[in-house]
């Protein structure tokens, strides 16, 4: 994000500015076109009309499928630099001749997995296995698996189940199984006060800080399970708090775990066997997943995939 987004995120995210206008612009539809569509300023201060959302939404689509059909066109920095209707591009911690490349907004992510979803199996896998790793859109594949593993926890048959592999033995076995109409989105952390005690099978997916580190919570009948989906052999692990936001009654009756879910035996081995930790606490049992991508690949439909992402911006 360059330094003129960074002051108008500052400048319409101010209280002060709420009811106001800024620069005789609507600062409730900056906020809104800065939540759906990315940080450009341009673009936040362009999209000031229904109609103007409306093209920008047509480019946008156009933009995603393109991507899908030929991301080699994208590879150039420069390219992607000029799409800021998909991707945010920010130097690295360690360099600025270094980027990293990303979406915009989580709502942009919906647009290239339904394009994604468009396509045929092999079209897919093969996609997904080419740009699975590639240094400016490993994280393009890591928003795709993400989708299928919440496809996969929404609509898979609850008769089914992942197994989970601890970190180390004293760990009891875990399983993970989908939730079905159980999913639901959490967008604000005052949600989790009212959660039963005798909750079983429920599955919370955090859209919004300060939860959004964290991709699902499964509350079951023996345990609390925090989520993180990675298509990488390291990850930091967080909890984000979200025990402290659970009613005692809750907590107290239920380990506590965190599972790493990656599409491959070797990342799960290796996320697992991390030995610094430090974003949760030692008395938290650390589990790795791998999830199969192409034998799930069934479920994921251009409906699902959809509906997914209209609920997740649906959310406040």
């Amino acid at each position: 994000m360059g330094k003129s987004s960074s002051i108008l995120a500052t400048f319409i995210f101010t209280q002060s500015c709420s009811h106001r206008t800024l620069l005789h612009l609507d600062t409730k539809r900056l906020r809104s076109n800065y939540g759906l569509w990315g940080p450009s300023v341009h673009i936040c201060t362009t999209l000031m009309s229904d109609d103007a959302v409306e093209v920008h939404k047509e480019e946008v689509v156009s933009d995603a499928e393109e991507f899908i059909n030929d991301y080699n066109r994208y590879a150039q920095v420069d390219v992607a630099v000029t799409s800021h209707r998909l991707f945010v591009v920010r130097p690295t911690a360690k360099s600025r001749q270094v980027v990293t490349v990303n979406f915009g907004s989580n709502h942009l992510v919906g647009f290239i997995a339904t394009a994604y979803a468009r396509y045929t199996h092999a079209e897919r896998l093969s996609f997904y296995k080419d740009i699975n790793g590639h240094p400016l859109f490993n994280s393009v594949a890591g928003r795709i698996f993400k989708t299928y593993v919440l496809i996969w926890l929404r609509h898979a048959s609850t008769e089914l189940s992942l197994r989970c592999f601890p970190a180390t033995n004293s760990s009891p076995q875990l399983d993970i199984s989908p939730c079905g109409d159980n999913l639901t989105f959490l967008a604000k952390d005052t949600e989790l006060k009212n959660v039963d005690e005798f909750e079983h099978g429920k599955c919370f997916v955090p859209v919004n800080p300060p939860f959004s580190n964290l991709d699902a919570v499964l509350i079951t009948d023996k345990s609390i399970i925090t989520l993180q989906m990675a298509v990488a052999s390291s990850r930091d692990a967080k909890d984000a708090g979200i025990y402290g936001k659970l009613p005692d009654t809750v907590r107290n009756r239920r380990q506590r775990c965190h599972v790493f879910i990656t599409d491959t035996e070797k990342e799960a081995d290796s996320l697992r066997q991390q030995t610094n930790l430090t974003g949760i606490s030692a008395d938290i049992h650390v589990y790795s997943a791998s999830f199969d991508v192409e034998q799930m690949d069934p479920i994921v439909t251009e409906e699902r995939v959809t509906t997914l992402n209209n609920d997740i911006v649906s959310r406040p």
